[in-house]
């Protein structure tokens, strides 16, 4: 009898944990972090830019209080109506943004220096890009009065383009 009571009992194996949900998951969120890196970049560069639109625009504003920038051009400074000045400012609002840098090429050739103590130095550069229109294009450092600097290069502008808006310029 005792041997009618002893029953196997089957124990059924331990499940096995599945890991394929969690690999998938993982692999979801690392896809979607990468695709998300180029957009988070893209939306630094236009903050960086609009911030530079702005503190310019405060160092235009600031200039028509006077009617007049200092403009210093191969070392000879002189008064700039600001009417020429917001001439230059319209095109680089025209042309955009460009492509941020670090550091810049070399010494300024034209240097513009508002009412409010802001400056905008420009000078050429050279655009590796392969993309680019042109193989010299212009490099434009701002300076803030309160600091903040922003410095680009675009291939849109040459320093020919801000020379022609001097009116002390003639070749």
């Amino acid at each position: 009898m005792a041997e009618m009571l002893h029953f196997s009992v089957k124990r059924s194996p331990r499940p096995r944990k599945d890991f394929r949900l969690f690999v998938i998951i993982l692999a979801a969120i690392v896809v979607f972090l990468i695709a998300l890196t180029p957009i988070i970049f893209s939306l630094r560069a236009s903050a960086h830019y609009r911030s530079f639109v702005d503190a310019y625009t405060s160092g235009m504003n600031a200039s028509r209080q006077s009617g007049f920038v200092t403009c210093t051009v191969e070392e000879n400074s002189y008064l700039l109506p600001v009417n020429q000045a917001s001439e230059i400012y319209k095109k680089l609002m025209y042309y955009g943004m460009g492509k941020e840098q670090k550091m810049p090429p070399g010494e300024p050739a034209i240097s513009i220096r508002m009412g409010d103590g802001s400056r905008i130095e420009f000078q050429e550069s050279s655009i590796p890009e392969s993309s680019a229109v042109r193989d010299t294009g212009l490099f434009i450092r701002f300076t803030s009065a309160d600091g903040f600097v922003y410095q680009y290069d675009t291939d849109k502008l040459t320093l020919e383009h801000i020379l022609k808006e001097l009116p002390v310029y003639s070749k």
